[in-house]
Order: structure tokens, then C-alpha cells, then sequence
């Protein structure tokens, strides 16, 4: 008899201990469903959308609001033409910096020697938008003037027989060089007349800077005209250019931006503890299409739900 209560006494205290471990993961699962079947508790896991989707680690990062655009080479660059026909030949290399005076070209028979009229650079190509793309009209033009122009092939000059008139070379101030740009409005609107602008030309590794100056609007555009760029000296061959302009840069916490969600009038990411979604309230400091940088006291390593989870019915 001893013996049959002590075993009935231990089978009671296993039960008792499982149904105490049971009643803890139902009180601190959260996602567990109880049901009292035959005087037994049986528990469910109730599976959450999403928590099948791997995590992403958050990071210290940065995240950039860019524009791809078309860029417009405007510059300061007077031609100088053939007083009279004759044969020209060079005696500068192009791209070569001159001072005012120098000889440029001879011009033969007369008048020989033709000299640079200011300091730049000497380019043998004329395209005839020397003098529509100059930086005192640019900034006050629209978007509007980058569809008009009917920019073609450059026509070579400085060498050869030459009537008068003809373009023999021009000189080009390099400080002068800027680009003109048309961006959507939305975007241009993050900028502040003045401030200062990273973009990146199409064949460079290394981006460059630039001032920005805010031209008129028309439509859903604005031109912007990107003054004082660094290196200067490699567009004053080129007319177009590809360029991708970096409007704004938010450095901090990086999140997708899919995984922002907002519980009670808050601003928030779901973010794995223990194996489940909880909710961490965030500020969101900035960023663009895909990515956000977020402020907050989560560590670097934190796993984030990309999307916010939902339970599933």
C-alpha cells in the first residue's frame, strides 16, 4: 500500500510540475493558446506572418537621397575667329592654360600669329552654344532652357585652310565651369540656396563637390546650377554629362524603410526578443525610398522584423 501511494504521489507532483512549466510559457509566451481537454491542457502555438522572414542586423550606416540626372557643361569661353583666309596651324596643344597674349595658332599668309584675347584654357571645338550657355543667364533660366538647346557635335577647328570668320580656336575660363541640372522639385526642395552638394560624374570613381544655386521652376522641375566644382578642368571638352547629385545624407542606425510601423500613435520596428516580435518606439531621422536612419537606444546587432509582423488569424 506504501508503495502504490507513494508512486501515485509522484505521478501527482510530475503532473503538477509540468502543468506549473506549462502555465509559465502561457503567461510569458504571449503567442500560446491554452485549451482544458479530458482535464489536460493542451497549447498551440499561434504562428505570426512574417516571423519566417530573416531578420535584418541593424547597423551604423548612411543613407542618401540621390537624383540621376542629365548634366549641361556651362562655362565662360570666348571664340576667336579668322580675321582672314588663310592656312591655320596650331602651336598650343588643347587643353593647355595660356595667359592673355599668348600665341594660339598662325594664320598664313596674314596676319601670322593670332594670340589668346584672356588667361583659360585653349579648346579646338566649337558646338555654337558658346554663347547661350553662360553662367549670368543660366541660374535665372528654367528647366525648360536644358530641353530646348539642340546640342550637337563639336566642329573642330585650328587646323587647316580657313575662310574669314571661321572659329579658329576658344579660350576657356575653368573657373568658370559649372553644370546645370534639372531635378524634380520635391527633391530640390531639401536644398538651401549656397549650401554645398557631393555628385558623382558618370566615368569617376571619387566624387566631386559643388555649390548649389537654385534656378526657376517649371512643372514638376527646377534647375539647379552647381557652381565652384572641384577639378573643373576635365568638362571643358565635354557638353553633356551623367552625374548622379546627392541631395541629402543622414548618417546613424539604418533600418528598411518597410519596417517602420506606428502602434498607438507612435513611431516604431518590430524587433526579435526571445524568439518574438516586440515593438520599439523610434524617431525617424531621415532617409529615402528604401532606408531610413532611425534614432534610438537599440544596440548595433539588434535583430529587425523587415515588415511589421501580423498575427495570423
Amino acid at each position: 500500500m506504501r508503495r502504490g501511494r507513494r508512486a501515485t504521489r509522484s505521478e501527482g507532483l510530475r503532473r503538477s510540475g509540468a502543468r506549473r512549466f506549462l502555465w509559465r510559457m502561457l503567461m510569458t509566451g504571449g503567442l500560446l493558446a491554452a485549451f482544458l481537454v479530458g482535464g489536460r491542457i493542451l497549447l498551440r502555438l499561434l504562428p505570426v506572418s512574417g516571423t519566417d522572414v530573416p531578420a535584418v542586423i541593424l547597423e551604423e550606416g548612411t543613407v542618401a537621397i540621390t537624383v540621376p540626372a542629365e548634366g549641361i557643361v556651362v562655362r565662360q569661353e570666348t571664340v576667336v575667329r579668322a580675321p582672314a583666309p588663310g592656312v591655320v596651324q596650331r602651336l598650343v596643344a588643347e587643353g593647355e592654360r595660356v595667359r592673355a597674349g599668348t600665341p594660339v595658332v598662325t594664320l598664313l599668309p596674314e596676319p601670322g600669329a593670332v594670340a589668346a584675347p584672356c588667361s583659360g584654357i585653349v579648346v579646338y571645338q566649337v558646338d555654337g552654344l558658346e554663347g547661350v550657355l553662360v553662367p549670368e543667364t543660366v541660374v535665372q533660366s528654367g528647366p525648360g532652357l536644358l530641353s530646348e538647346l539642340s546640342v550637337q557635335g563639336p566642329a573642330p577647328t585650328g587646323s587647316g585652310e580657313v575662310s574669314e570668320g571661321t572659329p579658329l580656336f576658344k579660350v576657356v575660363d575653368n573657373l568658370s565651369v559649372g553644370l546645370a541640372v534639372a531635378v524634380p522639385a520635391n527633391k530640390a526642395a531639401l536644398l538651401h540656396e549656397g549650401e554645398w552638394v557631393s555628385l558623382q560624374v558618370g566615368w569617376e570613381a571619387e566624387p566631386r563637390r559643388a555649390r548649389v544655386r537654385i534656378g526657376a521652376q517649371e512643372g514638376e522641375q527646377v534647375l539647379l546650377y552647381l557652381t565652384h566644382l572641384e577639378r573643373p578642368d576635365d568638362l571643358v571638352l565635354r557638353r553633356r554629362v551623367r552625374v548622379t547629385l546627392v541631395i541629402r545624407e543622414y548618417t546613424g542606425k539604418v533600418v528598411p524603410r518597410s519596417a517602420v510601423d506606428v502602434q498607438d500613435g507612435l513611431q516604431g520596428i518590430w524587433i526579435q526578443q526571445r524568439g518574438q516580435p516586440v515593438f520599439h518606439p523610434v524617431r525617424v531621422i531621415g532617409g529615402n525610398e528604401s532606408e531610413v536612419v532611425v534614432e534610438t537606444d537599440l544596440p548595433r546587432g539588434t535583430r529587425v522584423f523587415p515588415s511589421p509582423p501580423q498575427a495570423s488569424p
